[in-house]
């Protein structure tokens, strides 16, 4: 029983904190410490293992028969990790930055 606690408790602990620890790699700040190729591409893959591990998690608890405050938090995760996916690789970049009208752009 002591390690099904301890699988549910690592569990929980990526499910709490894959998703801010994702989002911490994507803050403009260390985004532009990291310009050599070496370290972009090093930050790329931490955040994406972090990604991968978080996002299966938290679809594991979000069908998983468990009370609604977890499925929540699987949810909040959920979003967050699309968020960090969104601040790093621009995904869903075309459907909220607008060019400039006036520019070569804008004259399609």
């Amino acid at each position: 029983m002591e390690s099904l606690a301890l699988v549910i408790s690592i569990l929980l602990l990526i499910l709490l904190f894959s998703a801010p620890f994702a989002l911490l790699f994507t803050i403009p700040r260390i985004r532009t410490a990291s310009q050599s190729a070496l370290w972009l591409y090093l930050r790329r893959f931490v955040m994406a293992l972090s990604g991968a591990f978080g996002f299966t998690v938290s679809i594991f608890f979000l069908f998983a028969r468990i009370p609604f405050g977890l499925r929540a938090v699987a949810l909040i995760s959920i979003a967050l990790h699309l968020w960090a996916i969104n601040r790093e690789y621009g995904l869903f970049a075309s459907f909220t930055k607008r060019g400039d009208a006036n520019g070569p752009a804008g004259q399609r």
